[in-house]
């Protein structure tokens, strides 16, 4: 019945079952990997426009930064100007120019005609101040003032550019 023949037979038959599951198996394990590396090619190109886009918004941000850092030192350049300006006015009233101490009533009450002039001048000056804060260019005459006397002594450093003064 079932000689030496008929199980060869079966063997290879067997066989032959084996080998086709296996290629079967192979083939959809094989396309299976195929089908997963697209996919994780397609996720690799998502993720490297993610990190192009986050690179290049960290550069602006990092650009933005250094910027405003600039700026700040500038504000505080200003600023610290502001400041020592600021002194300086108080000196103004609180000092003569010898370096003695002012009593501003006494120097109004002893000449008021020369205090007044003095005062009218400083008004004249400080509204000038404003004047060219506010947008109002520069006159010939104040740009080529260097001397003392010819300065606008309420805000030189913004109404006479050229003029340098000499410290002591």
């Amino acid at each position: 019945m079932f000689g030496l023949g008929s199980i060869k037979l079966y063997i290879i038959l067997a066989a032959l079952v084996i080998i086709a599951g296996s290629a079967t198996g192979l083939y959809l394990y094989v396309t299976r990997l195929q089908h997963n590396l697209e996919i994780q090619k397609k996720n690799n190109e998502i993720l490297t426009t993610a990190v192009q886009q986050q690179k290049a918004t960290i550069d602006a941000m990092e650009k933005e930064i250094q910027e405003v850092q600039k700026r700040n030192k500038q504000i505080n350049s200003v600023a610290v100007q502001r400041r020592r300006e600021i002194e300086e006015l108080r000196k103004r009233f609180d000092t003569n120019t010898d370096g003695s101490p002012r009593n501003f009533a006494a120097e109004a009450a002893a000449d008021p005609v020369k205090m007044q002039e003095k005062i009218n001048q400083a008004s004249i000056f400080a509204a000038r101040c404003l004047e060219i804060a506010s947008g109002s260019p520069l006159t010939e005459q104040e740009l080529k003032a260097t001397k003392q006397d010819e300065i606008n002594t309420e805000c030189p450093a913004l109404a006479n550019p050229n003029y340098k003064p000499i410290s002591k």
